[in-house]
């Protein structure tokens, strides 16, 4: 847990810590039940980062998605979630980012307004026959 955070969060202060530092802290947040929660998801996390390194092409293998699509990342978070949403902004047709301010990677975990709002209503926007496929 220790290396997979590291390696997924390199923005943090906790991956200046020494190595010994960073699992014991891992040992104590398994002892809670958001760290026993996050522990158990720990093989997806491991599945998913798999599957970026297999993905890990240019953006405009993305450009044939057609479908309304937003794009969201914590402002806080990994800055490459930025980046990566841009360039995927910049070739999927119908597509936008958006920012969470004053929220990490793990934004989705606490369902703050400032990322519910936006993401209630990019679901909630009428059915344009544009947003529908049918042009």
């Amino acid at each position: 847990m220790a290396l997979t955070g590291a390696g997924l969060n390199t923005q943090t202060l906790a991956v200046k810590l020494p190595i010994s530092v960073q699992v014991a802290i891992c040992r104590l947040f398994l002892r809670t039940p958001i760290g026993r929660t996050m522990g158990d998801l720990l093989p997806m996390t491991l599945d998913e980062a798999e599957q970026f390194l297999l993905h890990d092409d240019p953006a405009d293998q993305w450009a044939g998605v057609t479908a309304e699509t937003l794009l969201a990342c914590g402002a806080t978070g990994p800055p490459y979630y930025a980046q990566i949403n841009e360039a995927l902004a910049g070739v999927l047709p119908r597509a936008r980012t958006l920012q969470i301010p004053r929220s990490g990677h793990d934004a989705i975990n606490r369902a703050h307004p400032r990322l519910v709002e936006p993401v209630a209503a990019f679901f909630a926007a009428p059915v344009s026959p544009e947003r529908a496929g049918h042009a």
